[in-house]
């Protein structure tokens, strides 16, 4: 199994659409977006392009932060969301483990877990 791992998007939509054009190149069996995609400009149409492409989710600090509202950027990039966003994004878990052949388990995770 081929795992992309994507972190830290950030809201960064130019850059996303740059990494996933490579990482289409590369013929990868699973992509897992390693938690961050919120807290940015664009951190919507990010979650959008990132779920159309059939990633695997991870929860980082920043969605853990903007679902929480816990300072003014974080409550501002809450407010664009809509709530089937926010639902989305507080469901996502904070460890995922994938099978990965020569290696076994792997336990993907945004930080020590």
């Amino acid at each position: 199994m081929r795992v992309a791992a994507l972190y830290d998007v950030h809201g960064n939509l130019p850059a996303l659409e740059a990494v996933l054009a490579e990482v289409d190149e590369e013929r990868v069996d699973a992509i897992v977006s390693g938690g961050d995609v919120l807290w940015g400009p664009s951190q919507a149409e990010c979650m959008a392009l990132l779920r159309d492409a059939g990633v695997l989710f991870l929860s980082g600090n920043c969605e853990r932060d903007v679902l929480e509202g816990r300072s003014d950027s974080a409550r501002w990039c809450r407010d664009r969301l809509t709530r089937e966003e926010r639902e989305l994004v507080a469901a996502w878990p904070s460890t995922l483990e994938l099978g990965v052949e020569g290696l076994g388990r792997v336990l993907v995770c945004h930080a020590s877990p």
